[in-house]
């Protein structure tokens, strides 16, 4: 009887310690540095990419939020639609917290919509200055390194997870 009830302990205490584990892994978490192509690209490429990125036909009020240069450019109306560092003075953020049918982005004709914590990211972004980062396909062979904990997890790119082991292909390097 004394061994079942220390058993029930011990596998009470250690789902304990593993909730715990998980509840600070996923709060250090949200305060880990916002990156572009990790948190950033999808949200802009699902929501916004098809009336402000890359394809000049469709591109609506001459803006590009995939390129820098011209997302840090003031518009034709004046408001600069991402200001590293200052989300109030970004036209960006205006327009995702906006309920003006006419203004707020993604427009409602879209049938696209930020969740809160989507808003919040972006918001995060440009607050810790709006960096922007080439797509890893512009990198070539690199790696791509994640932080987890004191480990770093190598994710490496298409190529290399088709054409492994070919004959004098260099091995990927540890993430530094």
């Amino acid at each position: 009887m004394r061994s079942a009830k220390r058993n029930r302990t011990t596998k009470t205490g250690t789902f304990v310690l593993g909730a715990l584990a998980l509840a600070c892994a996923i709060a250090s978490g949200a305060d880990a540095e916002v990156r572009f192509n990790r948190d950033v690209l999808r949200i802009l490429s699902d929501n916004c990419f098809v009336c402000h990125g890359p394809d000049a036909k469709q591109r609506k009020a001459k803006l590009r939020l995939d390129v820098r240069e011209e997302a840090v450019t003031p518009a034709e109306s004046g408001d600069t639609p991402v200001v590293p560092g200052k989300p109030g003075q970004s036209a960006l953020v205006a327009r995702i917290e906006s309920s003006d049918g006419d203004d707020v982005m993604p427009p409602p004709k879209s049938h696209k919509h930020l969740t809160a914590a989507q808003k919040d990211l972006l918001k995060r972004w440009i607050a810790e200055g709006a960096k922007f980062e080439r797509h890893l396909g512009v990198h070539g062979q690199r790696a791509a390194c994640v932080a987890s904990g004191e480990r770093q997890i190598m994710a490496v790119q298409r190529d290399r997870l088709f054409h492994s082991r070919k004959a004098g292909a260099q091995k990927p390097r540890a993430c530094t």
